[in-house]
């Protein structure tokens, strides 16, 4: 019997007993007994598992393990495994963001300390004087900015106004009070300082995008160009106030502060 007489559904008649039912593919070498429609419509269950059409036009539902395998079922595992990925490296990127806007926080509070005390000691070199006086109405402001930010991410307010971290030591102990060289010394620990809150603004401006925070982003960059403003300001002034600390010492005048 012909292969378009079986594929038009007529019931083929037992020929030969090596004739039998497909289960899958034969080796691609061999001659296939049975008519070629049979693979077409192998693969058409494989393709469209649950529910396919027979030769003769017939609805019927493929194995279980046919329907295991559907592209529908893999679409839906992979979705859900997908959500909970993204969920948890959501939560990931956040606990991140706010703690580093926590230690952030904290060390803008210590900056200002230092900031004052230097302010209030200082007596030969006005210039740097009125920086410094410019910067720790800056470092206020920004202080209150980190706060307004850790409270709209959940943080209590009441809270913030006793963290203290480690970060870059304690930094009201890096003023040099009590040394001959007070002002050279302070001058190098206010620009180490500047330098590292630009390293650390310009990162909560990396997580708070991965984080997904625009509104976030424009209140740091505020912060982040303050800070490099103070930085090339205590720049310039190194050499200026170096000279001037040598000439007070030679002519045996107070050069300390």
């Amino acid at each position: 019997m012909s292969s378009s007489a079986v594929c038009q559904g007529e019931k083929p008649r037992r020929v030969r007993a090596r004739v039998a039912q497909p289960i899958h593919d034969p080796s691609p070498l061999a001659t296939p007994p049975w008519p070629a429609c049979y693979f077409g419509r192998a693969r058409f269950r494989h393709a469209h598992a649950g529910r396919v059409r027979d030769g003769r036009g017939r609805t019927r539902n493929t194995p279980k393990q046919f329907a295991r395998h559907s592209p529908r079922h893999e679409r839906f595992t992979m979705t859900t495994a997908t959500a909970g990925r993204t969920a948890a490296t959501t939560e990931t990127v956040q606990a991140i963001y706010v703690t580093a806007l926590r230690n952030t926080h904290a060390l803008e509070k210590q900056a200002a300390q230092m900031i004052q005390r230097q302010i209030e000691r200082y007596e030969s070199y006005p210039e740097l004087t009125q920086a410094l006086r410019l910067h720790k109405s800056e470092t206020d402001q920004q202080v209150a900015r980190l706060a307004d930010l850790l409270h709209g991410h959940g943080e209590d307010r009441s809270l913030l106004k006793d963290v203290v971290t480690q970060t870059v030591g304690n930094v009201a102990a890096l003023v040099h009070s009590v040394t001959g060289d007070e002002v050279l010394k302070n001058l190098y620990t206010d620009y180490s300082v500047e330098t590292y809150e630009i390293a650390a603004y310009t990162s909560l401006i990396a997580l708070a995008a991965e984080a997904g925070h625009e509104r976030d982003i424009e209140i740091l960059r505020l912060s982040l160009k303050e800070e490099e403003r103070m930085a090339g300001a205590v720049f310039e002034q190194i050499v200026p106030v170096t000279k001037g600390f040598v000439a007070r010492e030679v002519a045996g005048e107070k050069a300390d502060r």
